[in-house]
Formats: C-alpha cells, sequence, structure tokens
C-alpha cells in the first residue's frame, strides 16, 4: 500500500512536469485540468534549507505542492498480457550498457513490404506518437528525380521500370538527411530492397547506426494491386500503374524477400500481416517499439543510478534536463526547479541531506539492490520508472520521469523519498 501511494503521488507531479499541450496529446493522459490548473505556494514554510544564509545564492526557487493537487489520479503500472517487461533485480550489471559509446550511435529501424503495403502510413503514425524521424527511401529519391539534376533523370528511367536505383545514390540520399537531423532515432521505410543495399549500409553505416528491427509489413499481391491502382488516382506517381506494378512485385520478389530472410535470420524481423486493418498493423508494431523503448529507458537509468554510486555529477548531469525537477520529502515536501540543488548535493556528498547526491551517494555506496520493480512505462516521448532500492539499511522509494528529445532520453523530474524503518 505505501509503495502504491508513493506511485501515486509520483505520477501527478509528474503529470505537472508536463505542461505542453502536445506532449499532453501524445501522453493520452486525460488529467489537462489538473495539470493546467495547478497552482503553487511559493515558498517553503519552515524549511530550514531555504532560510541558510549558505543555500540563498546556489537553491533554485522551491514550491510547495497543496495536497488537493494530488486528489483522483491514478495509474496502473503492471504489464499489459502477454507482454514482457525489462526485468533486473541489479541496476549496475547490464552488459554494454555503460559504455557511453552505445547512446552516441544513431538507431535505425528498417520498414519492408511490397509497394503498397502500407510502411509510409504506419511510419507517419509512429512518427507522431513517439517522435521517431521517418525517412522514406522512395520519397528522397523522387525528390531528386524532380530536380532534375543527372541522377534525378537516372533515377526517373529506373522507377519507371520497378528497377532499384543503384545503392550509391540511394544511400548518399539517406546519409545526407540522417546528418541534416538532430535525431539518433530514424524510421527507414523502403530501404534496404536487395544485397547491394544491404552490403552499401554495412560498409558505410554499420560504424555509426544499429539497426534495432526490421518491420515487415507482409500483404498479397492481389491486395497490394488493388491499392496501388487506387492510389494512381491521386498520387500523381509515374509507377502507381499495373505494368509498373508488375515489374515491382517481380523486383520485390526476386529481391528484396530474400533480404527479409536474412534480417529474419539474424532475429530483427518483427513481421505483421499487411491486409489487416490500419489499427490493428499500427498495434503490432507500436508493441515492438514500446519493448525496445522501455529498455533504453532502462539503460539510461542505469547509467544514471550508477553516476549516483560513483558521484559523478558531470555523468549525471549528462542524463539531466536543465530544466530538471524534483520532489523530495526531506526537503519539507517541496518541489525542487534546476539543477544547482543536485550539484551542491553530489559536491557535499552523502550526509549533507542536500539534494540527490547526498542521498543517492548514501544508499548507492552499498549497492543498487532493487527490491520492488522495476517498473516501466512508455506514454508517448515521456516513460515512468518506478522501483525500491536497498543500500546497507536504507531503502529508497523512486521515480523517476524521462522524456526523449532528438531522439534520446534524459531525466526532467524524480520523486525520492526514505522508507521508514
Amino acid at each position: 500500500m505505501q509503495l502504491n501511494r508513493v506511485l501515486l503521488l509520483s505520477l501527478v507531479v509528474c503529470v505537472i512536469l508536463m505542461r505542453s499541450a502536445a506532449f499532453l496529446r501524445q501522453s493520452r493522459v486525460r488529467v489537462h485540468a489538473l495539470v493546467s490548473r495547478a497552482s503553487v505556494e511559493g515558498s517553503v514554510r519552515g524549511s530550514s534549507l531555504a532560510q541558510s544564509s549558505h543555500f540563498s545564492s546556489r537553491v533554485p526557487r522551491l514550491v510547495t505542492l497543496r495536497a488537493s493537487q494530488l486528489d483522483d489520479v491514478g495509474t496502473s503500472f503492471s504489464s499489459p498480457a502477454g507482454r514482457d517487461r525489462p526485468s533486473a533485480r541489479s541496476l549496475t550489471g547490464a552488459a554494454g550498457e555503460a559504455d557511453s559509446a552505445h547512446w552516441a550511435r544513431k538507431k535505425v529501424i528498417f520498414i519492408l513490404g511490397g509497394p503498397g503495403a502500407g510502411k509510409g502510413t504506419q511510419c507517419e503514425k509512429i512518427s507522431r506518437e513517439f517522435g521517431l524521424v521517418h525517412l522514406s527511401a522512395g520519397d528522397l529519391l523522387r525528390t531528386e528525380r524532380a530536380s532534375g539534376s543527372e541522377n534525378g533523370q537516372l533515377i526517373e528511367s529506373l522507377i519507371s521500370e520497378g528497377c532499384i536505383v543503384p545503392v550509391a545514390i540511394t544511400l548518399g540520399l539517406l546519409r545526407a538527411a540522417m546528418a541534416a537531423s538532430p535525431s539518433s532515432r530514424f524510421l527507414i521505410d523502403g530501404f534496404p530492397r536487395n544485397w547491394d543495399n544491404v552490403q552499401g549500409w554495412d560498409e558505410h553505416m554499420e560504424g555509426s547506426c544499429d539497426v534495432e528491427a526490421v518491420w515487415f509489413i507482409d500483404c498479397d499481391e492481389g491486395e497490394l494491386e488493388k491499392r496501388l491502382l487506387e492510389r494512381g488516382k491521386t498520387s500523381g506517381r509515374s509507377d502507381d500503374n499495373v505494368a509498373a506494378a508488375k515489374k515491382r512485385f517481380v523486383t520485390y520478389r526476386e529481391s528484396t524477400l530474400p533480404i527479409v530472410e536474412h534480417f529474419r535470420g539474424l532475429g530483427k524481423v518483427v513481421s505483421v500481416r499487411g491486409d489487416q486493418p490500419v489499427e490493428f498493423v499500427y498495434g503490432e508494431l507500436r508493441a515492438s517499439l514500446l519493448l525496445d523503448l522501455e529498455k533504453e529507458v532502462m539503460g539510461r537509468n542505469t547509467l544514471l543510478l550508477q553516476a549516483l554510486a560513483a558521484n559523478d555529477w558531470p555523468a549525471y548531469k549528462r542524463l539531466c534536463r536543465p530544466s530538471l525537477t524534483a520532489f523530495e520529502s526531506r526537503v519539507d515536501g517541496a518541489l525542487i526547479e534546476g539543477l544547482d540543488y543536485h550539484e551542491f548535493g553530489f559536491a557535499a556528498g552523502a550526509g549533507s541531506g542536500t539534494g540527490e547526491g547526498s542521498v543517492g551517494e548514501a544508499v548507492g555506496a552499498c549497492g543498487h539492490t532493487i527490491t520492488v520493480g522495476p517498473h516501466v512505462r512508455v506514454i508517448g516521448r515521456s516513460a515512468i520508472v518506478s522501483y525500491t532500492r536497498q543500500g546497507g539499511d536504507q531503502a529508497l522509494e523512486e521515480t523517476r520521469v524521462w522524456e526523449t528529445f532528438d531522439g534520446k532520453w534524459y531525466q526532467v523530474h524524480f520523486h525520492s523519498a526514505l522508507v521508514p524503518k
């Protein structure tokens, strides 16, 4: 019951932090009235920290939440049926999670399927909800074709014949688009289409990108042809006709399907029937993505706890947004805004009673043994991680809120409370 109360309180505070209307639409959390109308008192009553002259120039503004703001909000962190959640009783030993180079690499999901399978439609939906950058190899080629360049003329002739464009051209366009984006997560649809594409990718991109998955939207040719002809009524595309479609199907069978089987052998393929309703297909792909995102958030949470255990302020700071807020019961129930307070806690060390560094180091020195949880929930571009960790004779109940910016997860809020002995 006590953990449930902490989770409930933590979720409320997390919701208050999610101030933008865009986030609220993506998260689908129906608490807009509570969030937009929540008021706070501008001081911490009786707080010795706020009265200390030593802290007056270092500690950001503190505010106290009214108890009435905590009413009528609830959530469940349990796993949906049939879903595996990341489970680890220790947050310090995940292989490879501490490797900072891993987080600097771009992460890619390839989306393959026959012409008209709905690759673009699904990518647009995923991009809207989760913020991944959608790059369509076909769209990039059509834009280059319309430019009238020498490559454009070659692309025109190849596409009209249902042939695959040379990898040097396609890969060059993809690399340029990825370099122009600040994001680190990409959905690439319509690539790779043959072995030449795969080899080109491995040669030029493997050193800087990780292919996390290959989504395969499988659909029979009869359905694909019907969709292409219907699309051709309004698309204006020169290849949306019966003659071009037949040629594209041959190319797809002979060149692209073997690529799907190659990635299936590597354990990367997520296959879904494309002749199902759009929302059904989206649900299947979304579930796969959520598992990857949950693991990624847990990895970032691991790095953060390792930074706490090592009292490593630079590493901790890299994982947080400058606008980080925190709710700590030790500070008269205050909502703390900004990083300065926590930086002082790291500098003061364990036992100072100030900032996350003080308690984090005290518990972290004895290890990060998880006694309850962890529970992870991804909501659009935000995620919540909750758990109880034990160190020596002390335990902390914690909830951390993460948001993704340019494809990378950053801590934006945490709620931490010592478990009464």
